[in-house]
């Protein structure tokens, strides 16, 4: 890895880390502990999209397949970054387009920074987070995307319709990656990795999401 970096993209999981209003946080328990017999074991409970996550169909799908069925290779290769300064709460689908025309090289991944990562310790990370326009699907689409990766906790069209927007990408298998951190470190292109556990059926799962530049 001569003049590589590893870039850091995902939220420390602690008890103090937010979690999206109404879900339940994260907690570790003892199982085990060092005295008396040697080791320490923990359990954890948690929502599956608690901090740096990745969406599945299962999330908005009842029998969608979950993260276990999700390819590797979308998760996992070169990528590029798009950076969009929302207008009005909304990521408008023409500045994604300067911005995707702007890369030298394209890619089927693909990370978007808002800024909105700055946020992420306030209230307002969770309630008043951007939109997208609905044409943002066909862009994607069009573009053979396998993966979109936000700065924010979730994907919605307009201010409110989270369900939409999830039903569209995560029907056309587009992988959904939310709650990325640290996105202005990064270049125009990167190797990404962000894959989730292999969990049998389930509806998301916490990822160590990193790039590597260089």
């Amino acid at each position: 890895m001569k003049n590589e970096a590893i870039v850091d993209l995902t939220r420390v999981l602690s008890k103090a880390t937010p979690v999206y209003p109404g879900d339940p946080p994260f907690q570790t328990a003892d199982a085990l502990v060092h005295d008396p017999v040697g080791f320490n074991l923990k359990t954890v409970t948690t929502s599956m999209h608690v901090g740096t996550h990745l969406d599945a169909p299962r999330h908005y799908f009842a029998k969608g397949d979950g993260v276990d069925s999700i390819p590797l290779d979308a998760c996992v290769g070169r990528a590029v970054l798009l950076k969009v300064v929302p207008v009005d709460g909304i990521v408008r689908t023409a500045d994604l387009e300067a911005a995707w025309n702007r890369l030298s090289v394209k890619r089927p991944r693909v990370l978007l920074s808002t800024g909105w990562e700055t946020t992420f310790d306030d209230p307002a990370y969770f309630a008043n987070h951007p939109g997208f326009e609905p044409s943002l699907f066909p862009f994607l689409k069009d573009r053979g995307i396998v993966l979109l990766g936000v700065d924010m906790p979730s994907v919605k069209y307009g201010a409110v319709d989270n369900a939409t927007c999830h039903a569209d990408l995560l029907g056309a298998k587009i992988v959904i990656v939310e709650t990325l951190c640290n996105l202005a470190r990064l270049p125009d292109e990167f190797f990404l990795s962000a894959a989730p556990l292999k969990l049998e059926g389930v509806d998301g799962s916490p990822i160590r999401a990193f790039a590597i530049v260089g």
